[in-house]
């Protein structure tokens, strides 16, 4: 499993499974809560500890705003009416892959929900680390590495993903701003730098931008994903637990 949980034993057979991964903004650590139910099946949750940590960082979240957040979960993750993040039934042989993607989950919510605290652009870059971990593996993320493009100039790679060997992924990001538009200025130079690296003879495959969907303007996302898709394969924020699958299992993303 690409992220290993520490495994605290509660009364009742209940499961504390803690990651190292951090919640948004303050450093608390994400866990998933499994809850035996019968024949050795589990019912995963995070006790809604997204919702609380938000809530406590000044969140406001209404009915509207939790529905769209809901739909913007991985498959398989709902989000219940107390607020809990919620996968079940789970056998016990797939207990770690769906722990896996419950994790992915809470990062994905925590990331959407957040307050205030640092520079949105940080913390999707810090999210978006943490999701690559935890379905990947830590050993196989480089991050800030820097590559020559066909012009000579040294590109700063975000996240240098190392799944096949001698083909590494090259991984950037553009992030919202704060009305959920995009910077136009971050689209056109990361296309650009896109563009450097296809000229360098980096495959389609390997240019890889990741764009933060969730909540943005539907005009201002469908524009700034058609200005990228010219240089690199465009991968949403909200499906990463669907393209990381792929990424890990060495599929191809150019059909997603």
């Amino acid at each position: 499993m690409p992220n290993t949980f520490e495994i605290e034993r509660r009364p009742n057979g209940v499961l504390w499974l803690w990651s190292d991964l951090e919640l948004a903004d303050d450093g608390e650590l994400a866990r998933v809560i499994a809850q035996p139910i019968s024949d050795g099946y589990w019912r995963l949750t995070d006790g809604a500890s997204v919702f609380f940590h938000a809530s406590t960082h000044g969140a406001r979240l209404d009915a509207r705003r939790i529905d769209t957040l809901a739909k913007s979960l991985p498959s398989g993750v709902t989000l219940n009416a107390a607020g809990e993040l919620v996968i079940e039934p789970v056998s016990q042989k797939c207990l770690d892959q769906y722990a896996t993607r419950h994790l992915s989950g809470q990062l994905v919510l925590s990331h959407a929900i957040a307050n205030a605290g640092r520079s949105l652009r940080e913390r999707f870059e810090n999210t978006l680390g943490n999701l690559l971990e935890a379905n990947l593996g830590r050993e196989h993320i480089q991050k800030r590495t820097r590559v020559y493009g066909a012009s000579g100039h040294s590109i700063e790679i975000p996240f240098l993903l190392t799944l096949e060997e001698g083909k590494p992924l090259l991984m950037q990001y553009v992030s919202k701003k704060k009305d959920n538009s995009f910077d136009w200025s971050t689209v056109y130079s990361t296309a650009g730098r896109c563009s450097d690296l296809r000229l360098a003879g980096y495959e389609d495959s390997q240019r890889l931008v990741v764009i933060d969907d969730i909540d943005a303007d539907p005009n201002s996302l469908g524009q700034a994903t058609t200005a990228l898709a010219e240089s690199a394969t465009v991968l949403r924020f909200s499906a990463s637990p669907a393209w990381s699958t792929r990424l890990r299992n060495k599929s191809s993303l150019l059909s997603t």
